[in-house]
């Protein structure tokens, strides 16, 4: 009854994806294609040292000129030497499948025997393994979605190198806009303090709002200090992700972030696009199929070994025998139970991680979605409400300083306002593509954007 009310919560969780069509072996893009398929640059793999050199030759191409995301993903794909040990495991995996279709080797087994007189005595025997023999179609199909789930892993991780990559150029984008604006917030701080040291000089203003306008002063210079920090910060995490050192490091990026799409993608079944596109989940399910096809190999080793051959022989008398020859194990003590309830574990505890998984997937998407949803609308009302009012308050004071209504101070102040309005409105700008970059890993796919994307 438990397994049947799993089976039922299983099917309503995957709501009918078919997640075998990206796990099974009758539909097995190479890793290159995945790739290719999820991310639109063609990684070569394995390398050669033709491609080696390609490869490094492209990657300086693309930091000579001013970085935009997409470059710099295309960069970290064709650099970052984590990804090519991700990659590496598919080598290794390919490994296992090749050594899968072997048999085991023939054994030779020899005697000569000394004494007695006349022709020494001896004895040949040549033997071959034949349920290494039989075993070949079974080891083959477990290999197979073996290899298939690291792939599928392979390609995951280059998916999320992807969202990295691009999470840390928008946080070095939005770092250097967050800079400059203080540095405009310093010299704005700086004319206002130098302003109030003159005007308390000639007693128009008192120690109180002298000390005021240096405090601004020196908060607005502690703040630059520190988004020059965050902003070297951003860089080098941009660095680790496109996986440059020495010279390589000094590029330059857009100066801006992008402005948002005019429209967005609907969003109403990023679950289920979730579900049918993720491939952490689709190796999940390669995993399953991969033990499933072992359970035969543990449940044969339930009978014995077989291995046939042929004999021969030749007696002091100089008699010469040729026959063949069989050797058998019998189950007395290990009859394979122990193999086949240990598979048969491994199945239910892979399944279970897999369902974990999915259900994990469907709530990240789904935080993902609010959080991408939300950010777009402040930023939205930044750029329509906050921005404008900001800036008809500095028009409206400029225009009463003019008419001497009000003093410099005012006028300040109200820049000051204005720039740091500015500098909210970047970092919200960078929320939204934040969460836009979130939201696509967690879909497992990018979703429609300003570029086409």
């Amino acid at each position: 009854m438990m397994r049947a009310t799993t089976c039922l919560v299983v099917a309503a969780l995957l709501a009918g994806v078919p997640l075998r069509a990206l796990a099974n072996d009758t539909s097995r893009p190479s890793l290159t294609e995945l790739v290719r398929e999820r991310t639109g640059v063609t990684v070569g793999w394995p390398l050669n040292d033709r491609a080696e050199a390609a490869r490094d030759d492209t990657v300086q191409a693309l930091l000579q000129d001013s970085l935009t995301a997409d470059r710099a993903v295309r960069v970290a794909l064709l650099n970052s030497r984590e990804l090519r040990a991700a990659f590496g495991e598919v080598g290794i995996t390919q490994a296992d499948y090749r050594q899968a279709l072997l048999p085991k080797n023939p054994q030779l087994e020899g005697e000569i025997r000394f004494g007695g007189g006349g022709r020494r005595p001896g004895e040949i025997i040549v033997m071959q393994d034949l349920t290494s023999l039989l075993l070949t179609p079974a080891r083959r199909r477990a290999s197979s979605s073996a290899l298939r789930q690291s792939t599928l892993r392979a390609a995951d991780a280059a998916t999320a190198l992807v969202a990295e990559t691009r999470s840390a150029f928008y946080g070095v984008q939005a770092g250097n806009q967050v800079q400059g604006l203080w540095e405009r917030a310093v010299e704005a701080a700086q004319a206002g303090a130098d302003l109030a040291q003159r005007q308390h000089a000639v007693g128009n203003i008192t120690d109180l709002d002298l000390e005021n306008e240096q405090a601004v002063y020196e908060q607005a210079k502690v703040e630059l200090a520190r988004s020059r920090t965050e902003a070297l910060i951003a860089r080098e995490r941009l660095n680790r992700a496109m996986g440059v050192w020495g010279e390589r490091t000094a590029w330059v990026v857009a100066s801006e972030l992008p402005g948002l799409p005019a429209e967005e993608a609907p969003l109403d079944s990023v679950e289920s696009a979730a579900v049918l596109q993720r491939l952490d989940l689709a190796a999940a399910e390669a995993e399953i199929q991969a033990l499933a096809r072992s359970v035969p190999l543990a449940r044969f080793s339930q009978f014995p070994e077989l291995r046939a051959g042929a004999h021969f022989e030749r007696e002091p008398e100089g008699t010469r025998t040729t026959g063949p020859a069989v050797e058998l194990a019998f189950p007395l003590f290990d009859r394979g139970q122990a193999a086949v309830a240990r598979a048969k574990a491994q199945i239910q505890q892979a399944e279970d991680r897999r369902d974990a998984l999915a259900i994990s997937i469907r709530s990240q998407v789904r935080a993902a979605r609010d959080r991408f949803s939300a950010a777009r609308q402040v930023v939205e009302y930044y750029h329509d409400v906050i921005l404008p009012r900001r800036t008809r308050i500095v028009e409206q004071t400029q225009l009463q300083f003019n008419g001497m209504l009000v003093g410099v101070n005012q006028l300040i102040q109200a820049k000051q306002r204005e720039i740091s309005a500015q500098r909210e409105y970047i970092e919200a700008q960078r929320e939204y593509w934040l969460a836009r970059t979130e939201l696509d890993r967690a879909l497992g796919a990018s979703i429609p954007g300003a570029d086409g994307k």
